[in-house]
């Protein structure tokens, strides 16, 4: 139940939506920001409609042209400020995942204008362009009025490269689930899943699942693969990002894994997303680094058991045994180990699953972050 609009108006530009997955963790911010009170506003490159907020969709499609898009998205920025501007809306949210020129140009742009900057930092270093220190510090420490992180380790990070000054402003709040979403394929069974995806029914499947780019170990899951039994087939899903595959297939052909691996290397659209879940028997993500990870929260929200790697942002997320199982996956032999024990333990699987879903419906409930977000906003 909504709350009376009795809150400032907010509105988010964000440019990658629907292209990135973005538009899922928007529209369940945005929907849970209204409930709390806040009137909100959307641009970005969905058309759609929703009580909660009010949608514009104003960025094109990117074409092959660099100098063209460029061009776009400032046109996009411009118009988006308009109205923005003309509907009194007092703050702007931001995503950050890569703190370039461009993006300190387009929030400098709209802090000029008066609008107070929430800038949600997904990741302090982009794992695709080069990164720019000069920017980061820029763009956090002068130009946005909050910072909103996801968890201790960002923020730890974001203070170790911008300075000890940023605590004033710097917020932990977690990322949301997706329950919610899980709902559109909860009726689909394993073996209807299985057999719409062209799955062998009788071997079990690891799903490796998102953007390829060469900080997610793909590379040492693949070589784990070879120590991994024959009867589990690794589902590669996802579209590759500034990298080739060449690397990848080389380990596959040298391992003998081709009976081993399905390759999806592929934008995944959401209906064979929701069947590669329902279909899976655990996710796995041996990343190298990450700050934050939707694929993890998104795989807990449906209740797929989850093996990850050391990572620090994972282990405030996974409790190792209990919500996930922790491995480090630079010991191939180990993390393959891991798998071939755990897949076949079905009291396991069934108590990974449950307690990640509890995971998810109690820390990383939308009302408490927008509950979060309006005690953030009442900090002066």
């Amino acid at each position: 139940m909504t709350k009376e609009i009795n809150k400032p108006s907010i509105a988010l530009i964000d440019s990658a939506g629907l292209k990135s997955g973005m538009h899922h963790y928007n529209r369940f911010l945005l929907e849970a920001l209204n409930k709390e009170g806040y009137n909100c506003f959307l641009f970005s490159n969905t058309s759609e409609e929703n009580p909660a907020y009010k949608s514009y969709n104003v960025f094109p499609g990117r074409e092959g042209n660099r100098f063209l898009n460029y061009f776009k998205t400032l046109n996009a920025f411009r118009n988006s400020r308009k109205h923005i501007l003309d509907m009194n809306c007092e703050y702007v949210v931001l995503h950050l995942f890569h703190a370039g020129s461009l993006n300190r140009k387009l929030i400098s742009y709209l802090k000029k204008s008066g609008l107070k900057i929430l800038l949600i930092v997904h990741d302090c270093e982009s794992f695709v362009h080069k990164s720019s220190l000069e920017n980061l510090k820029t763009i956090c420490s002068e130009l946005a009025n909050k910072l909103i992180v996801h968890n201790k380790y960002t923020r730890d990070e974001l203070i170790r490269l911008c300075g000890e000054f940023l605590p004033d402003k710097l917020h932990v709040i977690p990322h949301g689930n997706f329950i919610q979403l899980s709902k559109v394929s909860e009726n689909i069974q394993k073996s209807e899943a299985i057999k719409k995806l062209g799955l062998d029914p009788v071997k079990k499947h690891l799903l490796f699942f998102g953007m390829i780019k060469r900080n997610k170990g793909l590379d040492n899951l693949l070589e784990a693969m070879a120590h991994v039994r024959n009867d589990l087939v690794l589902i590669i899903a996802g579209p590759l990002r500034e990298t080739s595959f060449d690397p990848y297939m080389s380990i596959i052909l040298r391992n003998g894994l081709k009976k081993k691996v399905k390759l999806m290397i592929q934008y995944i659209p959401e209906e064979e997303r929701e069947l590669l879940f329902r279909a899976s028997d655990m996710i796995l993500l041996p990343y190298r680094k990450i700050y934050q990870s939707g694929v993890l929260l998104m795989a807990m929200s449906y209740g797929l058991p989850c093996i990850v790697s050391l990572a620090p942002a994972f282990s405030e997320i996974i409790e190792d045994g209990r919500s996930g199982i922790i491995s480090d996956p630079e010991n191939q032999e180990a993390f393959a180990e891991k798998i071939n024990k755990s897949v076949d333990d079905p009291i396991l699987l069934h108590s990974l699953s449950r307690y990640a879903l509890e995971k998810m419906k109690d820390d990383h409930n939308w009302d408490h972050i927008a509950s979060s977000w309006t005690q953030m906003l009442n900090v002066k």
